[in-house]
């Protein structure tokens, strides 16, 4: 979709965001700022300004402070709004989240629930609920949005990684589905791939890439899990940005579908990573390690964005490299 279509659907629309002051949140701030899309101010929803949002777009947003686990701020926030993005979440690592599942799946699902009733109660026109590709289980092949979930009945919460997390994302996937089935709430899943770029996570619990190249910068050491052959697919973030506004301008209700995968679809190994990241930062002294390589067991979780490029038409996704490249040329870590 261009940018004059795009304007012409969104352009006299209410758009409000949680989580907008986070990683991929602020990223979609930006893009939406930058490209004039809507006529009034988006509103931003989260307890702190953390990526100082409104020094840099001043009254083209309304930050507004609040707590989402307090329904009743959901539901006074939400007045006067036609299109919500909901990415907000409580969301670290698979560390953390293997050592607090209840914490995980508590905070998540109160969030959720909060979020989505409060959706229905304001009869909001378009619903964007990002979920995790978290969800699905290990698959050799790239994995569609039909295929399995990794908790089925009888799952184990001490065996299952990430388990808390999972839990608490396909509850919210199956309340938007109750919603609009019950009361006909118009709502988009998108299923969010493994996400990087510029202004990552650096902090106590960083995702994959932004550990790697955190750890080569600061310890010329990148410590990959395994043998370094399990396989990951990955969204460079402006890339994902761009597929949810092509979303929230498109006619919901001439979509097939009501789920869609976020991601590159691009396949790298560990390994892969790992080398890609030492060549951009051009340092022969950086190590590449391996622990536990006689753990042969291979988690393969790769995604296809077919579904996504059937709806929307053909989509043009960053390479690893050229997004790996922007993303290193941005960040700055004190050594």
């Amino acid at each position: 979709m261009n940018l004059r279509e795009q304007d012409d659907v969104l352009k006299g629309k209410r758009i409000l965001i949680t989580g907008g002051s986070g990683f991929i949140g602020s990223h979609l701030v930006e893009e939406l700022i930058t490209k004039n899309i809507s006529q009034f101010p988006l509103k931003i929803i989260g307890r702190k300004d953390h990526r100082n949002l409104t020094k840099r777009f001043g009254s083209k947003i309304d930050f507004v402070t609040g707590d989402l686990l307090d329904a009743s701020f959901c539901q006074k926030s939400f007045n006067e709004v036609d299109i919500v993005i909901h990415l907000a979440n409580f969301k670290k690592n698979y560390g953390y989240h293997n050592q607090f599942p209840a914490t995980m799946m508590d905070l998540n699902s109160k969030i959720d629930s909060n979020i989505i009733k409060a959706c229905q109660e304001n009869k909001i026109e378009k619903l964007i609920y990002g979920s995790s590709v978290a969800l699905y289980d290990f698959k050799e092949d790239l994995i569609n949005e039909s295929d399995n979930f990794c908790i089925k009945d009888g799952s184990d919460v001490n065996t299952t990684p990430n388990y808390g997390y999972v839990i608490a994302k396909r509850f919210g996937e199956n309340l938007c589905s109750a919603y609009n089935k019950e009361s006909g709430l118009n709502v988009i899943i998108i299923r969010i791939d493994n996400t990087f770029g510029e202004g990552d996570d650096f902090d106590n619990y960083p995702q994959i890439i932004p550990r790697f190249i955190k750890d080569a910068m600061t310890k010329q050491k990148i410590t990959v899990f395994g043998d370094g052959s399990n396989k990951r697919t990955f969204i460079y973030v402006k890339d994902l940005v761009r597929d949810i506004i092509d979303l929230a301008s498109s006619n919901f209700l001439e979509l097939k579908h009501r789920v869609y995968n976020l991601s590159s679809s691009e396949v790298l190994s560990l390994s892969n990573i790992a080398e890609l990241i030492k060549e951009i930062l051009g340092d022969e002294m950086i190590s590449i390690e391996y622990t536990d390589e006689n753990n042969l067991k291979k988690e393969y979780r790769t995604i296809s964005n077919n579904l996504i490029t059937i709806a929307l038409g053909e989509r043009k996704y960053h390479s690893m490299k050229e997004a790996l490249q922007n993303t290193i040329s941005s960040i700055k870590i004190v050594q």
